[in-house]
């Protein structure tokens, strides 16, 4: 009988770290089809208090830049925003969501020749969020690491991007540049129309308003 409760219990044990390295990898997975995707897209997976959906569009608002700025001001957050943009581009505007009359943590910046403000399928967006270190592995990630003015940076001229009106309208890839400035990280997503090296630039002139 020994035997067999001791036999039983090993049985459990392996089948416990079976589930447990199996949901590691899950949660771990490092791929470039997963390292290239937007920062919303991966948090459509997450519980509702872990992170946010695939857009904001469906539980936040949409502010004026100066209410985002003023806001995360009065609690000494500062924004980085680009002095250099794509002919015709102009700032519509940035998606957010309000807990209880406080707006959050993470924003999504739009830009449009057309004054598209889906995050979807506007021009160039800029997500801003507070994190620390570059989200990629060297050993897996196609794109550049590399400095930008000092910024800790990655560089994909070709990131996947997964949503299906986008692709519809610019195709499968997008421009991407991820930059760390101070406290906040910076992911910034164009169209293939604008060259790395014009986002390299709008990069570079990102400053406080």
């Amino acid at each position: 009988m020994k035997k067999t409760h001791n036999a039983i219990a090993f049985s459990l044990i392996i089948l416990v770290l079976t589930i447990s390295i199996l949901a590691w990898n899950v949660v771990h997975k490092d791929s470039d089809e997963i390292n290239n995707i937007p920062i919303d897209e991966i948090e459509d997976n997450l519980p509702d208090d872990a992170g946010l959906p695939r857009t904001l569009e469906s539980i936040g608002n949409f502010y004026d830049l100066e209410t985002i700025t003023s806001e995360w001001g009065k609690r000494e957050r500062e924004i980085h925003l680009p002095k250099h943009l794509p002919e015709k581009l102009n700032i519509m505007g940035a998606w957010a969501r309000n807990y209880e009359g406080e707006l959050g943590s993470f924003a999504v910046i739009v830009f449009s020749e057309e004054n598209d403000t889906a995050i979807t399928t506007a021009e160039l967006v800029i997500e801003v969020t507070e994190r620390e270190g570059i989200p990629f592995d060297p050993k897996v990630s196609k794109g550049t690491f590399t400095e930008i003015k000092g910024c800790k940076a990655y560089l994909d001229d070709e990131a996947a991007v997964g949503w299906p009106e986008y692709r519809e309208k610019y195709g499968p890839t997008s421009r991407l540049i991820y930059i760390q400035i101070g406290s906040n990280n910076y992911w910034i997503r164009g169209i293939p129309r604008y060259s790395m090296d014009e986002m390299i630039k709008i990069a570079e002139s990102m400053v406080p308003p």
